[in-house]
């Protein structure tokens, strides 16, 4: 019998501008990622563990949870990418019209409240529409509209609504010659770092991701849970000023942050999958990258054999967006090369027939929160499923 699987939610408050990478500086700008992988995170976290004496770097389980290489198929736990405020990348099946203007000043607050609109087919003019228009159900491609039509790059939260990107900041910086003590003639280069929380508003700017763990790994980050409180109820001195006990240190220049965690039971979010529909989304929320190496064109095919889906010509309906990761890969006792790896990225999306088998239900949803393909400890390849309606095809009036 499967062990059923732990998911904390983490929440993670830096208190300095943080750096999240690949080390690759492109001219003056030394370019970040908009979330903090999972990688840094299980760095983060292991650092955690030894600072509070909860275990060493010799102990077998520090190996085990850290450092050690984790075989294909393993499900020991998956540290969590966490994305700002939590929300998903939009899905590539999303577009809006090039048409459609925002004002400067507004796109960066960043907080539109737009609604996602679901199907395209209900839009009889997509140039007025309020909201990025999702494809993936409807029978017409984008190419098919009469509008000029644009990706949509966004965000979205649990309820399905949408909001721009929020901007990174620049911060510029000088590197010294060791032996003049003055700024070095090439030394003047920009990075970029994500937000930190403003003092008075502690609470306005977090990441968010999910922790998921086999059961008996749960004591080890017992300390990071709010017992029978919910992060709504953390006060700003709890947040600007953490104890031991929820202070990591995370990024290229192990900036601090304050992290909390609060436990959820796995696999609710899709428990009604299956029910009553005739077909199922999987958008991806995490960047995932195949197992098998390929020099040709990252497709919809090598998508659906990564997570173990058969997939007919017929029913074949996808919108992929590639990517490259970088990281390190595992080692003993930590040391690996280095790596870069092309990746279908966060908001690839495949529509397929609803499954019906109960193994295949679970396999599915246990391989959503743990995810598909490799590095999947450090957060890639996860993603979420969402019930459709078959597509009704247009007719010739419309």
């Amino acid at each position: 019998m499967t062990t059923q699987p732990i998911r904390l939610k983490l929440y993670v408050y830096p208190l300095e501008g943080t750096h999240c990478g690949y080390g690759v500086q492109q001219g003056v700008l030394l370019p970040a990622l908009d979330h903090i992988p999972g990688r840094v995170m299980r760095g983060g976290l292991a650092g955690w563990a030894v600072r509070n004496k909860i275990l060493q770097p010799e102990d077998p389980k520090f190996q085990q949870f850290f450092l050690a290489r984790q075989e294909a198929g393993e499900t020991l736990a998956s540290f969590p990418c966490c994305t700002l405020l939590g929300r998903d990348a939009v899905s590539c099946s999303c577009f809006e019209s090039k048409g459609r203007s925002e004002h400067p000043a507004t796109t960066l607050l960043g907080d539109h409240g737009l609604k996602l609109i679901d199907d395209a087919t209900t839009v009889p003019d997509m140039s007025k529409a309020l909201g990025p228009v999702d494809f993936l159900t409807s029978p017409a491609w984008p190419a098919e509209r009469d509008a000029s039509l644009k990706p949509c790059r966004g965000t979205m939260d649990m309820s399905g609504e949408y909001h721009p990107p929020f901007p990174t900041v620049l911060e510029m910086k000088s590197a010294h010659d060791s032996q003049k003590g003055r700024v070095d003639e090439n030394g003047l280069h920009i990075v970029e770092v994500l937000p930190a929380n403003p003092r008075k508003e502690a609470r306005a700017t977090y990441y968010a991701g999910d922790f998921v763990l086999a059961g008996e790994a749960r004591e080890i980050f017992s300390k990071l849970l709010l017992r029978g409180r919910d992060v709504a109820d953390l006060s700003d001195d709890e947040i600007l000023d953490p104890g031991p006990d929820h202070l990591i240190f995370i990024g290229r220049k192990k900036t601090p942050a304050a992290v909390f965690a609060v436990e959820s039971k796995a696999g609710t979010d899709h428990a009604d999958t299956t029910a009553h529909a005739t077909e199922v989304a999987i958008t991806l929320t995490s960047s995932l990258i195949p197992e098998v190496e390929t020099k040709y064109r990252m497709s919809w095919e090598l998508l659906a054999a990564t997570l173990g889906i058969k997939v007919t010509d017929q029913e074949k309906r996808a919108f992929c967006r590639t990517t490259q990761v970088h990281g390190m890969s595992d080692g003993d006792r930590g040391s690996g090369t280095p790596y870069t790896r092309d990746a279908f990225a966060a908001g690839t999306c495949l529509r397929i027939t609803a499954p019906t088998a109960p193994k295949e239900i679970e396999r599915l949803l246990r391989l959503s929160l743990f995810g598909a393909g490799l590095h999947s400890r450090d957060g890639h390849g996860r993603f979420r499923m969402q019930a459709k309606q078959a597509a009704k095809p247009q007719s010739s009036n419309e």
